[in-house]
């Protein structure tokens, strides 16, 4: 059993309805087909750039969510089909209320996959494009292309047990439709403990330490870890991770301005050492590849400001 299989059989015992599990597919089938495409056209025409993981990354959150938008309309249009003979005036009431959860929802979403665009970490900025369109979209076919879907099978879709109309609709009392009556009732009460709580809870943020050391996200008994601890106990941090460094000039750069140069950046607080790679100067001259050697850990700040500085400097070397 594939995975396909797999989570249409899960789909089929959970809903108890074939259709059921086919329609949420066969949407999220449609929207990718419409995302891939305004991708791919925006992605031609050069407006941004598409990331590898992306792409994957977007199909899980795709599926996931037309799959939640699906769960809530047609939990509400089998209460409605009881209440009415028509399968449209049915589905207009169930659209009433479900609309503004799936746009509120998939709003939240776009905002939220918005903020990537700020990034700085550049890969991370790629993704925003491509999820924010497919966000977008995904809201659409939520409130559009689902609901048209649903509608069109009708009772059906509800096969084998199809909600006639006329039958009792049995309201069920459960441990979160109470607590649902209480904090609609007196919202203020909940709001003020419930914000508090969670302002208390992000004041940790405050003791955030960015590091961007992958080695220090591993236990530290890991086999990978301990080796590279002892490397750099033997040799040095710097020389397990050496950045590359490429001078670009418009005229012929000489050896003597080259060695220059390498002796310049040595005399930084944040090099270790600066090396020439191989034929270090291209044919025409105008370009030089350098190795530079970090003092301390390569993934430390006094590594990255180091970079930073080197990037700053540029135009006068």
């Amino acid at each position: 059993m594939n995975v396909e299989e797999g989570l249409l059989f899960s789909r089929f015992v959970m809903l108890r309805s074939p259709l059921l599990a086919l329609i949420p597919l066969v949407g999220a089938a449609i929207v990718y087909a419409v995302v891939d495409r305004v991708i791919g056209l925006a992605a031609s025409a050069e407006w941004f750039t598409v990331e590898s993981q992306a792409s994957s990354i977007m199909t899980i959150l795709l599926f996931a969510v037309v799959t939640d938008y699906s769960l809530l309309i047609f939990s509400r249009y089998r209460e409605e089909l009881k209440r009415h003979e028509s399968v449209d005036a049915a589905m207009r009431v169930t659209m009433r209320h479900v609309r503004e959860p799936i746009f509120f929802s998939g709003s939240t979403i776009v905002l939220g996959l918005s903020t990537l665009f700020f990034a700085l970490y550049e890969p991370y900025r790629n993704f925003a494009p491509v999820f924010v369109i497919a966000a977008a979209v995904m809201l659409v076919a939520g409130l559009m292309l689902l609901t048209a879907l649903f509608a069109l099978v009708g009772r059906k879709a509800f096969w084998p047990v199809i909600p006639k109309y006329g039958e009792e609709v049995v309201e069920k009392k459960t441990i979160w439709g109470k607590v649902a009556n209480v904090v609609t009732k007196k919202p203020v009460r909940f709001l003020v403990p419930i914000t508090l709580l969670l302002l208390l809870g992000t004041w940790n943020i405050t003791n955030m330490n960015q590091s961007f050391d992958l080695i220090e996200s591993f236990p530290e008994d890991l086999s990978s870890r301990v080796g590279y601890e002892h490397l750099g106990e033997s040799f040095s941090q710097g020389s397990l991770a050496p950045g590359t460094l490429l001078l670009t000039s418009e005229n012929e750069i000489s050896m003597d301005e080259l060695n220059t140069v390498i002796e310049e950046f040595e005399n930084k607080s944040g090099i270790e050492q600066v090396v020439a790679q191989g034929h270090s100067l291209t044919e025409d001259g105008k370009n030089a590849k350098l190795a530079i050697t970090f003092a301390g850990n390569p993934y430390d700040e006094l590594a990255l400001d180091t970079v930073m500085e080197l990037r700053n400097d540029r135009e006068k070397y």
